[in-house]
């Protein structure tokens, strides 16, 4: 989109070519185009790590996130310059065999980060919205095992049919209009944590929150901007992800806005 373009295009002024922009890989040609930098990933280079390191760290909450973005990136660098596999020279240096030692580090506020040599951004865009499911099912795997793990509950519905009943969101959920307390999945009540209508960006940011039963495990998100309602678990919920683009709620320790609107939004990562 044309505010895609642009804010691509102002990040090539700020930005050096050996910089990175941290995004899924349909974005990664539109990303070394217009802002003539690196990426881990696009349409024509889609190695298993970079696109679990992609996936994990966009699913993942922001302290982590930014972590794993970190070594992401700087040992996509090593292995460049040494011809070695990022995940190999990773354990080695973090003194374990096991990734999963390894991705419980990050964890860590005391995790052992890499110096920052490069300047890394998240570029986070509308129409991952829809895709979101697909890109955090990349990182739905024990790599050590093979085994699947369970999914977030993320599920995205433009707004379809309205009936008496209540809106369709597919899939057999239905959100009752004239009392959202719960959601109905093939006729059977779903309680509802919080609702919440956001609408506008940057400044003009709108939030509505109502919380409905703490201990209920679904939040239902209404995009107005965007015609979408969010049916969300609370790992979905606090994944970077949706605090990142949908709440813009980024946390100051580890990311910055660079630019927020509705077509598109971009941090810069801080650590």
């Amino acid at each position: 989109s044309r505010d895609e373009a642009v804010a691509l295009d102002g990040l090539k002024k700020v930005t050096k070519r050996d910089d990175y922009v941290f995004s899924w890989w349909d974005y990664g040609y539109a990303i070394r185009y217009f802002a003539d930098v690196m990426t881990l990933n696009d349409p024509g280079r889609q190695g298993g790590e970079n696109n679990y390191f992609v996936s994990l760290a966009l699913r993942k909450d922001e302290a982590f996130s930014a972590r794993l973005a970190r070594v992401a990136v700087t040992y996509n660098d090593i292995s460049l310059e040494q011809n070695v596999r990022p995940i190999d020279k990773i354990l080695k240096d973090y003194n374990t065999s096991d990734i999963n030692t390894f991705l419980s580090q990050l964890e860590s506020e005391n995790f052992s980060q890499p110096v920052a040599k490069k300047a890394v951004y998240y570029y986070l865009v509308p129409n991952m919205i829809d895709i979101v499911p697909n890109i955090f099912r990349y990182s739905y795997i024990d790599i050590t095992t093979g085994k699947r793990q369970k999914e977030y509950f993320y599920h995205v519905s433009a707004l379809n049919g309205v009936s008496e009943a209540g809106i369709d969101l597919g899939d057999g959920y239905t959100l009752p209009t004239n009392e959202q307390k719960f959601i109905i999945h093939n006729g059977e009540k779903i309680a509802v944590k919080s609702f919440y209508k956001v609408k506008g960006s940057g400044k003009d940011l709108r939030i509505d929150e109502k919380i409905i039963d703490e201990n209920a495990k679904i939040y239902v998100v209404f995009l107005e901007d965007y015609a979408r309602i969010l049916l969300l678990d609370e790992n979905a919920f606090n994944s970077s992800f949706v605090q990142l683009f949908i709440f813009e709620k980024a946390d100051d320790r580890y990311f910055e806005p660079f630019v927020i609107s509705s077509g598109v939004k971009i941090y810069r990562l801080k650590v």
